[in-house]
């Protein structure tokens, strides 16, 4: 699936190394619900993030796509910082993540949270939470992007 007005070739080429997939959870019937993807940064330099959302087989949301009314949002997280991204989905339905990361001191959650539905505070938001540890983790090959030029004259040529 495709989303309107993104192009993907356009965004910063980033060597991803980490990719967590989530299991599958059911958003609640009747009530407006939001997932919300976070990741902490606990080690000492920068880090990239995209996540994608998927309802069954269908890519619906990407991280890196431009938002309405506010464009493109950064997806790098800074050294002790968070970075977050919420989405409003429909009822009834079941959803996954995907998160990639460029290093292992990202670390990720999810929160399925509902919107509205009760004016009773003593009633949790929030009601589903992929945990850190709930993740399958993969390691992704590591690219050179853009490739590296080679040093130095190319035989043949002269330096004078």
């Amino acid at each position: 699936m495709s989303i309107e007005g993104f192009n993907p070739m356009s965004e910063q080429e980033v060597s991803y190394r980490y990719q967590y997939v989530s299991g599958l959870v059911h958003v609640l019937n009747d009530i407006q619900s939001a997932i919300e993807v976070t990741v902490m940064n606990v080690g000492d330099v920068e880090g990239w993030v995209r996540a994608f959302g998927y309802q069954w087989d269908e890519q619906v949301f990407d991280s890196a796509a431009p938002v309405p009314g506010a464009g493109d949002l950064p997806q790098n997280v800074e050294p002790g910082g968070l970075w977050t991204r919420e989405w409003t989905v429909d009822t009834g339905t079941s959803w996954w993540i995907r998160i990639l990361t460029t290093a292992d001191h990202l670390v990720p959650s999810v929160n399925f949270i509902r919107l509205a539905g009760t004016t009773d505070d003593s009633i949790s938001r929030l009601y589903a939470w992929v945990q850190p540890g709930d993740f399958a983790v993969f390691s992704l090959p590591f690219r050179v992007f853009p490739p590296v030029p080679p040093i130095g004259p190319v035989r043949g040529d002269s330096a004078d």
